[in-house]
C-alpha cells in the first residue's frame, strides 16, 4: 500500500470511530419527539389525524402541534377526555395541545366522530423497546 492509500484508509477509520461515538453516546429520545425534555409531535389534521398513535414516557410533558390543513367543519377542534381538553382548531393554522401523562395508559383524543388518535404512555425503558427501528419520523 501507498503512503496515500494509508493515509485515506486511517482518515475513514477515524471518521468511522467518530459517528460510532457521537452515535452511542448521543441522547436518546422517542420517535418522533424533539427537544431533550418536552416530547413534541406534529400532527397533520386533514380528514383524520397523520399520524395518529404516538408513544411517550410517562412524567415527561408531551407538545401535540396540530396543523388543520382543511376547511371541513367536522375537524374543526380536539378533544381529549383524559386529561379534559377542548381546544379549537382553526383552518390552516397550527394549534398547540400540551399535558404531562401522569400514569401509563392510552390518553384518547379524537375531533368529531370520524378522526381518532392515542398518546400510549409508557414506562421509559417500555418507549425506547416500542420504538426500537422506527428511525427518524421522515424515514419510519
Amino acid at each position: 500500500m501507498s503512503p496515500l492509500e494509508i493515509a485515506v484508509l486511517g482518515a475513514a477509520t477515524a471518521l468511522a470511530a467518530g459517528q460510532l461515538w457521537l452515535y452511542w453516546s448521543g441522547r436518546r429520545t422517542p420517535f418522533g419527539a424533539t427537544g431533550s425534555h418536552v416530547q413534541e409531535f406534529h400532527v397533520r389534521v386533514r380528514g383524520g389525524f397523520q399520524p395518529n398513535t404516538f408513544v411517550v414516557e410517562v412524567g415527561r410533558p408531551v407538545r401535540l402541534v396540530f396543523h388543520r390543513d382543511e376547511i371541513v367543519s367536522r375537524n374543526d377542534h380536539v378533544v381529549f377526555d383524559r386529561p379534559v381538553i377542548d381546544q379549537i382548531l382553526p383552518a390552516f393554522q397550527s394549534t398547540t395541545v400540551e399535558f404531562t401523562p401522569k400514569a401509563p395508559g392510552d390518553y384518547r383524543f379524537r375531533c368529531g366522530r370520524e378522526a381518532f388518535g392515542v398518546v400510549v404512555a409508557t414506562e421509559p425503558a417500555e418507549t425506547a423497546r416500542t420504538n426500537l427501528g422506527r428511525g427518524h419520523t421522515r424515514h419510519a
